[in-house]
Formats: structure tokens, C-alpha cells, sequence
């Protein structure tokens, strides 16, 4: 019986920490003024819909941030100097996307960022000097929206 008692009492001791825990942790983030998205998801990026991502910054800091250093290397820079001149961010049928380019390179530098939270994969087109590259992160096809395949062929024309 002093058994059964000792071990309960270790678990309600066990339990009164982990929810205590738990709570605060929750409590810190919904009362972060700088909580960025955690690096699975892409879904807390709806929160910038309408907004261009040079003045809130949301491609170059944050969790984002590690995932496309990660996925394109030393492409990144080159990447984000294609998005110099860019529209706010937009939906389209659940996927969130960016397309710009950089400003008077002629329409040889441009790119295009595709982020699906429903499967949490990413896509990224890019023109560098002319010549195309395609990223892909996650294994699973993301829809791409009408905006991106029509500057992924308007420049391939060129």
C-alpha cells in the first residue's frame, strides 16, 4: 500500500511539473511580440497576406529563414536579391506564394517562392543571369499557383 502511494504521489508531483511547464511555455509564446512561425509551420505565415515580405522581413529572419538557407545553400543570397522588387505575399487555393525580380536586371533575374502549409513543403523557382534553377523541399507535388507558372513561362520565352 506505502508502495502504491509513493508511486502516486511521484506521478501527481511528475504531472503538477509538466503541466506547469507547459503552460508557461504557451504563455510565452502567445505573449512574445516577436514569436515567428515555429519551423514547421508555414500556416503562421497567413498572418503577412497582403504584406511585401522587404518591409516585414519575414524570408530573412525566423524559422523561414533556416529552412531556405537550408534548401537552396549558397544559392540564397542570390535568391533573395532576385525578390528585391516583390508583391505582397498571396493565397491561392491554400498555397501562399511571392513573385519578383530584381530591379533593372532586363528580366534575366527573377524568383518565385511557393509554401504549402497544408503538406508543409516549400518550392522556389529562380533566374539567374538568364538560367533557371527549381528547389524543392518535401517530397509531396505542391499546386502552383497561376501567378508563379506564368512568370516561370513568360521568362522562358525570353
Amino acid at each position: 500500500m506505502k508502495k502504491l502511494l509513493l508511486v502516486y504521489s511521484l506521478f501527481a508531483l511528475l504531472f503538477s511539473l509538466l503541466t506547469s511547464c507547459a503552460a508557461s511555455s504557451q504563455l510565452a509564446k502567445a505573449t512574445s511580440p516577436t514569436a515567428t512561425p515555429g519551423p514547421a509551420n508555414l500556416a503562421a505565415l497567413r498572418q503577412y497576406l497582403g504584406r511585401n515580405p522587404n518591409e516585414e522581413k519575414f524570408l530573412e529572419a525566423g524559422p523561414l529563414n533556416s529552412r531556405l538557407k537550408s534548401l537552396l545553400g549558397n544559392r540564397h543570397k542570390a535568391f533573395l536579391t532576385c525578390l528585391q522588387t516583390v508583391g505582397p505575399l498571396s493565397e491561392e487555393k491554400g498555397v501562399l506564394y511571392l513573385v519578383g525580380n530584381k530591379p533593372q536586371s532586363s528580366g534575366t533575374e527573377a524568383a518565385a517562392i511557393v509554401l504549402d502549409p497544408k503538406t508543409d513543403a516549400i518550392f522556389i523557382w529562380m533566374m539567374v543571369k538568364g538560367k533557371t534553377e527549381e528547389f524543392k523541399e518535401g517530397k509531396k507535388e505542391i499546386l502552383l499557383p497561376r501567378d508563379v507558372l506564368a512568370t516561370m513561362t513568360n521568362t522562358k520565352s525570353k
